[in-house]
């Protein structure tokens, strides 16, 4: 699965480096941002076929904290609102109940993070998601 465009927003620097060399190993084109900001307005300028989002972030710029729903909510708001979306955290205070009722397809706790089984996850996901587009 080649040329997988991705939109990747992780304020975690050790996680990017690690997912960063796995992806471009796959010839996955990512582009990665560090702000919930950033990544709506890359969101609405260019396409992709996932978008993988850290739950809980801090603003590198800034220093607030802010949430990777808040991306969420946008997209499924926009036409776009069927790309495949994944939440990862670092923090388990949130249920993956909740995070499937926000309408995010697949949830990961990074203290149980297996790459293998999230790039599995990954091509089955966006295969399925491609296999269902309307022509």
């Amino acid at each position: 699965m080649k040329n997988l465009r991705i939109l990747f927003l992780e304020d975690n620097i050790y996680f990017v480096e690690a997912l960063m060399e796995v992806f471009e190993r796959l010839g996955w084109l990512v582009t990665h941002v560090t702000s919930v900001k950033s990544a709506k307005d890359i969101f609405s300028d260019e396409k992709f076929d996932l978008v993988i989002s850290d739950l809980h972030l801090q603003d590198l710029e800034t220093g607030t904290p802010n949430s990777g729903l808040d991306l969420v909510h946008y997209i499924r708001r926009r036409r776009k609102s069927q790309i495949p979306l994944i939440v990862t955290t670092g923090l388990e205070l949130i249920s993956k109940e909740s995070l499937l009722e926000n309408e995010v397809n697949l949830f990961f706790y990074k203290s149980e993070f297996d790459i293998k089984q999230f790039i599995a996850s990954i091509e089955k996901l966006v295969s399925q998601s491609i296999s269902t587009k309307p022509f």
